[in-house]
């Protein structure tokens, strides 16, 4: 994918993590989850103009790896339809399960971007 397409998903992948930022604030430990989904948006829009150092992406993707992997055995605990049945949590399950899924679409990318 090249030129504008490229940017295209750049932007429109930062304003996502962007969101992903601000729907944090209310959680009990925003500032991890922001620090993550920040720094993410934050490359993702620079690399819709340039192409960031590699230790940037592949220090974030290992660090959403290694987090994810941590929540693994909590988040299979829920099955995936009921993790989008309500936008309300309605167990802890469910909270871990949506913050592993958000780990693994911030790992996917930032290796993309690294690979890239």
């Amino acid at each position: 994918m090249g030129g504008s397409g490229y940017r295209g998903l750049c932007l429109g992948l930062g304003f996502y993590f962007v969101f992903a930022t601000v729907v944090q604030l209310n959680d009990p430990d925003s500032y991890r989850w922001e620090a993550v989904y920040a720094a993410t948006a934050a490359l993702t829009f620079y690399s819709a103009w340039r192409v960031a150092p590699a230790w940037i992406p592949i220090g974030l993707a290992a660090v959403a790896t290694v987090w994810a992997l941590l929540l693994m055995p909590t988040a299979f605990s829920t099955s995936f339809r009921e993790l989008f049945q309500s936008w309300q949590m309605m167990s802890p399950g469910m909270e871990v399960g949506r913050e592993f899924l958000g780990l693994v679409i911030v790992a996917v990318w930032t290796a993309w971007l690294a690979a890239r």
